[in-house]
């Protein structure tokens, strides 16, 4: 059966007062239209590419997941087209409901970097002002990096990602934070809006070509792009929104793209940026708070990061408001990924450093509570396939037997 398809029409630059819109208009097979659209200062207006890289890839997996043909009326890279069939192999292989679509241009070019460009190859990240941001920030700039260093002069925060559009007021309170954490190392800080997650699309899947095509937007000013590992290699596990395996197979022949970070894990992160003034000061890793712009030390991320500070013997950081009182560890809830990759080592760090302070029972309680918990529930779920795999003849007498056993 051929595949529908699912069509981006290149819309021109829109300049109104002193923002630039960069935009596409995409036609499904329904014949309905929806609009995505990203908008930068209007002194960014030389840095925005004229051709279509950042919207194909910021529409990959909508087209992966209907599945449909995206045709592109306007230019694209044909080194990301040749690196996209990688990434939909991958991440096909990882997640059946996305299917390996064609996409095709009205143009493919062969982009050529400018002498500037290739001269000072300067690089941008994306910066939301949370411990993987500011780590990769630091890298670049404060600590060592060694052969790995880039020419990082500037960060993008982009607004519609985690703050919503019609926050404006929050956005502009978190914008200032960032901003000071970027001024104490000397780099430029880009306002960013889209409405990229109006799209109907996984966000935990798609974050990472979110982020690309917000920093593709500005590749005519800077041709590299960093992306903030989350997880380490010692705990990676597929599928990962963004992850060193699939992330550089988004960079086209004049933007390279480069998981950075993916060596630290996030204490190891929290050390290195742990007496960094600026960032104990303006830290920002809560997303779950009533106003995000500040840390709200209630939520399961912000008691993991205060935690893993003391655990360090760095204090509490003024970014936090509150400190975590013994009760809130006893009572936390936990996510099984989070358990192992970063409460685990929290606890083990503060038996090696030989804290015996309460808040330590505390939380070996809290990871065995919910260890024995994730046990029970992996051990039900087993013997449900089991039970499920045995034939109805057999299973009747089982169930009579149990009945009869613990009388229901």
């Amino acid at each position: 059966m051929k595949m529908e398809k699912i069509h981006l029409w290149q819309e021109e630059l829109k300049l109104e007062e002193n923002i630039v819109t960069t935009a596409v208009t995409i036609e499904f097979p329904n014949s309905k239209k929806q609009r995505l659209w990203y908008s930068l200062p209007i002194k960014y207006q030389e840095a925005i590419p004229h051709h279509c890289n950042a919207f194909v890839v910021a529409t990959l997996f909508l087209a992966m997941a209907y599945p449909a043909e995206l045709v592109v009326h306007g230019e694209v890279d044909r080194t990301l087209l040749q690196n996209l069939v990688e990434f939909q192999t991958a991440w096909s292989a990882w997640c059946p409901r996305y299917q390996i679509i064609e996409i095709t241009a009205d143009r493919e070019i062969d982009s050529i970097r400018t002498i500037t460009n290739i001269i000072n190859n300067r690089a941008i990240m994306t910066f939301s002002g949370g411990v993987d941001s500011c780590f990769t920030l630091g890298r670049h700039t404060k600590f060592e990096a060694g052969r790995q260093r880039q020419n990082l002069t500037a960060g993008v925060m982009v607004h519609g990602f985690d703050i919503s559009l019609d926050q404006l007021e929050i956005f502009g309170r978190a914008l200032v934070r960032s901003q000071v954490i970027l001024d104490s190392v000397g780099i430029d800080l880009i306002p960013l809006v889209t409405n990229f997650r109006e799209l109907n699309q996984d966000w935990e899947d798609a974050h990472g070509a979110a982020i690309v095509s917000c920093l593709m937007c500005l590749e005519n000013l800077y041709p590299l792009g960093l992306v903030a590992s989350g997880p380490s290699y010692k705990s990676l596990v597929f599928p990962q929104g963004s992850n060193p395996l699939t992330d550089r197979y988004l960079s086209s022949s004049s933007f390279q793209v480069i998981h950075d970070g993916a060596g630290y894990s996030r204490l190891e992160k929290i050390k290195e940026i742990s007496n960094w003034p600026e960032v104990r000061d303006h830290l920002r890793v809560c997303w779950q708070g009533a106003e995000l712009d500040k840390n709200c030390c209630q939520c399961e991320k912000c008691i993991r990061n205060i935690l893993s500070f003391r655990a360090l013997g760095a204090g509490l950081p003024s970014c936090f408001p509150q400190d975590v009182i013994d009760q809130q560890i006893a009572n936390l809830e936990v996510p099984q990924a989070q358990l192992e990759v970063d409460f685990l080592p929290i606890l083990n760090t503060a038996k090696v450093r030989g804290i015996n302070e309460p808040w330590v029972k505390y939380l070996e309680s809290c990871i065995r509570r919910h260890e024995r918990g994730y046990a029970i529930k992996a051990a039900k779920m087993f013997w449900r396939q089991q039970i499920s795999s045995i034939p109805p003849g057999i299973k009747k007498p089982l169930w009579q037997i149990r009945r009869r056993l613990i009388g229901r």
